[in-house]
């Protein structure tokens, strides 16, 4: 009886429909031409480190906990936030959309596990500036800039949805339709914060000394948001089969069947 069930799953796992559907294919429906701008933008990240990487070097290098030369300290806090947020935290955004058929467990925990690495780069960021204005000998004041503003704001809406993502979606108990419910504020709030945390390096850029590598990078993280934005956004990454998991959420059992109209559930 059970080796028939999952021969029965086995087929339909092929090809197979929704009651009110129709035959669904197998592999996902996915636009040829959107990995390319996967690719571009992939690339625009490692771009934007190549280039704060060249300013850091031109600006005399970075070093953790120097209190003689506070500046060093300083020239790691861009290096941070492009490392933690361009390269780690943008991408982790989209994890869902690169690996759409994925079990939905494992990208959850993968997303979590990465926002997390990027937020703690980012809290250095913020540490190593601190550190630098506490040892300057001009004595700075803290958070007196929209930049130093918006940079804490988005600080503050990521540990929150850190914190509600792991304990409304990750972590078993959350359910049913409120379940669902939050996940649509979850992903609206990534992708504000996606965009917010691109202005805000921006933002920052507008504030180092004007070079071609800051140009350069600024235009790079202006087109990096944008590409972003729009992976965000598209409906390109279609599934190839039901996600299981959403209808969990929903508090039913979808079930996918034949066209014969049998019923299997998964």
């Amino acid at each position: 009886m059970g080796s028939s069930r999952a021969s029965e799953i086995r087929e339909v796992q092929a090809g197979y429909s929704r009651p009110d559907q129709g035959v669904l294919e197998g592999s996902p429906q996915r636009s040829k031409t959107i990995w390319g701008w996967v690719v571009v933008f992939v690339l625009l990240a490692l771009l934007a480190v190549l280039l704060i990487g060249l300013w850091v070097g031109n600006s005399g290098g970075g070093e953790w906990g120097n209190t003689m030369r506070p500046n060093l300290m300083f020239n790691l806090h861009p290096l941070f936030m492009v490392l933690g947020f361009i390269l780690i935290v943008g991408h982790t955004n989209l994890i869902y959309r690169f690996w759409p058929d994925a079990n939905i467990t494992a990208l959850r925990i993968a997303h979590a596990t990465l926002q997390l690495s990027g937020w703690l780069l980012m809290v250095l960021g913020v540490y190593a500036v601190g550190f630098s204005k506490d040892y300057s000998s001009k004595k700075p004041s803290h958070f007196v800039s929209v930049h130093s503003w918006i940079g804490l704001i988005v600080l503050i809406v990521m540990t929150l949805q850190w914190l509600c993502g792991f304990f409304g979606l990750l972590v078993p108990g959350c359910h049913g339709e409120r379940r669902a419910a939050y996940r649509l504020t979850h992903v609206f709030t990534g992708n504000v914060i996606f965009l917010l945390g691109c202005a805000e390096i921006l933002i920052g850029i507008d504030q180092l000394k004007p070079t071609a590598s800051t140009n350069t990078l600024a235009l790079t993280v202006a087109a990096y948001a944008i590409l972003g934005g729009y992976l965000l956004s598209t409906n390109k990454f279609s599934k190839g089969r039901p996600d299981p998991d959403a209808a969990a959420d929903r508090g039913e059992r979808e079930p996918l069947t034949r066209q014969s109209g049998q019923a299997i559930y998964t």
